[in-house]
């Protein structure tokens, strides 16, 4: 036991690291690389999962012509545009179809953009292995890695927010912005708000914006008024055209205007969304904390690139900073939703690698092994485990072949379910779908095919028993999904919506 602890204490991390970024490999190449090995083959192989199914669905609609307002399995999708599965449609235009690598593309495409550019801007300022340790950071931090080729929206808004703030830093470390970057700029940030809405485009309004008041930049802020104007423009031509004016109370519950939590449960919702995040932006969060101390707030170099580079380091600072804490104080917020916050901290942090080994070697060890250890673990998930053990990852699929084969493989019965009930399953079903409410359900003509939770299985049967046939148990997700056929044992009393 003593040798193990001896062997710890004698590894050099930041050895072992110097070889692994001086592997003789064109940069590009070595990003592109890395990309692949943490994102392949699990994009083939693991089914769909989270929100997934949500963008399939989009995709599917807009590969049939509806693009623009989409809606889902028949029910008018008004919260949000779907940058996303227009962008998955289009890739999957070519091959006629929807499948599992063309609706994630998009998303691993943003995720080795953005460890390009977390490259390209801290190797302007710092050596190549603090510019590679600043995309590796990021690139295997967990909340990134979950999301790293899953078909959601977090890491390609990162991205496209953060291409806006590179633009905008290479014009601003040259003296001015300039028109053209302007307008690139304006073009990027509308494509971030059609992603999501325009929250979307918060990090980067908020930060910069604050950076150029903080240095009284008044001669850029037309330019970043007209970035906003093309932005948000693009964004409110499309809830026009979506006619939200009536869906007020729709817009208020997604921007998580509608929260009201008890003064107990907003703090304690808070110190979970610390701790959670914290555990989450791992290893970039500890190593932030030698950051705040007013030492490394100063550069350790004098001139030019000494105030270039100081500069750099407080639009950083604004960007990844300033809407996080006001994310951390909005009731309903969410960890993810400061996903553009950890590609900032990550060259932040990339730029004071080499500060970091002299001062605070022991943190800077820990976090190189929390780094190598992550993306190890990465590549065994994707490359080991996934082959060898199929059926952990395809459970969705094999929930949606349950259902086919309970419905007989007849592919013309429409299988109605439960409002934003197992998306991701639904996903694999080739057959007509609708989305109801459990009211509208319980009326459904004798011997339609229902999918819904256990919970309101049982509840159905105790209005009025009969009423529901279980055909399949399909899922564990949502307490219980489960099959049903609807029977209505008394035709003259219909249950009540």
């Amino acid at each position: 036991m003593k040798s193990i602890f001896t062997a710890i204490k004698n590894f050099r991390a930041e050895k072992c690291w110097d070889q692994i970024a001086a592997v003789r490999l064109p940069n590009l190449l070595l990003i592109c690389l890395l990309a692949f090995v943490f994102t392949f083959p699990l994009i083939a192989l693991r089914c769909y999962h989270y929100e997934e199914g949500l963008t399939v669905a989009f995709a599917r609609e807009a590969l049939d012509g509806d693009v623009f307002y989409p809606e889902v399995y028949g029910f008018r999708f008004n919260e949000r545009p779907v940058m996303l599965s227009w962008l998955a449609a289009a890739i999957s235009y070519p091959f006629g179809e929807v499948n599992q690598i063309t609706v994630r593309l998009p998303v691993v495409i943003f995720y080795f953009l953005s460890m390009w550019m977390i490259f390209r801007l801290v190797s302007q300022h710092a050596t190549r292995r603090a510019a590679l340790f600043a995309a590796l950071l990021y690139a295997v931090s967990p909340l990134v890695m979950v999301k790293n080729m899953v078909a959601e929206s977090d890491i390609s808004i990162a991205a496209t927010q953060f291409a806006a703030f590179f633009v905008w830093w290479s014009g601003y470390r040259n003296g001015k912005v300039g028109l053209v970057k302007w307008l690139t700029i304006g073009v990027l940030l509308a494509i971030a708000a059609l992603f999501k809405g325009p929250q979307q485009v918060a990090f980067f309004a908020i930060g910069v914006g604050v950076f150029h008041l903080w240095h009284k930049d008044w001669r850029e802020l037309p330019g970043f008024a007209m970035a906003g104007i093309i932005s948000l423009g693009t964004l409110a031509m499309w809830y026009r055209g979506m006619d939200v004016a009536q869906d007020a109370d729709t817009m208020l519950a997604y921007m998580r205007l509608k929260e009201s939590p008890s003064p107990t449960e907003y703090l304690l919702d808070r110190l979970d969304l610390l701790l959670v995040g914290f555990a989450q932006w791992l290893p970039a969060s500890f190593l932030a904390f030698p950051l705040l101390t007013k030492k490394f707030r100063r550069t350790s170099t004098s001139g030019t690139d000494g105030e270039t580079q100081s500069k750099l380091i407080k639009a950083l600072c604004c960007y990844a900073f300033i809407t996080t804490i006001i994310l951390f104080l909005w009731p309903g917020a969410n960890v993810r939703y400061a996903m553009p916050a950890i590609v900032a901290t990550s060259a932040l942090i990339g730029l004071f690698y080499e500060r970091l080994l002299k001062s605070h070697i022991w943190i800077t060890r820990t976090a190189i092994c929390f780094v190598l250890g992550l993306g190890i673990a990465q590549i065994i998930n994707g490359w080991v485990a996934a082959p060898l053990l199929p059926e952990e990852y395809r459970k969705f699929h094999a929930s949606a072949n349950v259902i086919d084969g309970a419905m007989h493989n007849d592919k013309e019965e429409t299988l109605y379910a439960q409002f934003r009930l197992m998306d991701a399953i639904l996903a694999y079903i080739d057959r007509p779908i609708s989305y109801l409410s459990i009211g509208d359900i319980a009326n459904l003509p004798d011997g339609s095919a229902a999918l819904i939770t256990s919970s309101s299985a049982e509840s159905l049967e105790s209005q009025n028993p009969g009423s529901v046939k279980h055909i399949a148990y399909v899922s564990d997700a949502r307490g219980g999904t489960v099959l049903v056929r609807i029977h209505h044992p008394d035709t003259k009393s219909p249950i009540e919506p």
